[in-house]
């Protein structure tokens, strides 16, 4: 997947001692070159965590002031309505492409209207493993697990 591509294996069989790539991710060629692959540190499964990433140059909204739809507050009749009177007034269209488009803006056109707009409160949109309650037991995770790969081969099995 992509020049990013980490060739550490995911998935380790603790009863046979053996390590295997089970994982497969799939890309479109139009964005195949744009993806990456990172296999994280084990959490505790047999599956070790694979972090797929996608690098395109997109300005994402500042979490402080990223706004989100309160559904829980809409005004769903004025909804309807909205998006009634909007698409009542569809013409014929030549294509699929600009009917998705006149469909897709009114759904959004009809949403602005009647579902309002808020901020978050404590949202952080940070990956779990950076939490500062899970680094100290992921620390501790990582050299039980090595304390045992170095006791594996004096283990003798019955």
């Amino acid at each position: 997947m992509g020049s990013g591509f980490d060739s550490r294996q995911t998935y380790c069989s603790h009863n046979y001692d053996r390590w295997g790539a089970l994982d497969v991710a799939f890309a479109s060629p139009d964005i195949f070159l744009s993806c990456s692959w990172t296999v994280l540190d084990s959490v505790g499964s047999d599956h070790s965590p694979v972090l797929i990433e996608f690098s395109h140059t997109h300005k994402t909204p500042n979490s402080k002031n990223a706004l989100f739809w309160n559904f829980k507050k809409a005004y769903w009749r004025v909804y309807k309505s909205s998006l009634d009177n909007s698409l009542s007034g569809a013409v014929s269209f030549v294509n699929l492409d600009s009917k998705w488009r006149f469909f897709k803006d009114s759904v959004l056109r009809a949403a602005c209207v009647a579902i309002p707009r808020v901020n978050r409160k404590k949202y952080k949109p940070n990956f779990i493993h950076n939490s500062e309650a899970l680094l100290p037991l992921l620390h501790q995770r990582i050299a039980l697990q090595r304390d045992f790969m170095l006791r594996l081969p004096t283990l003798s099995l019955p």
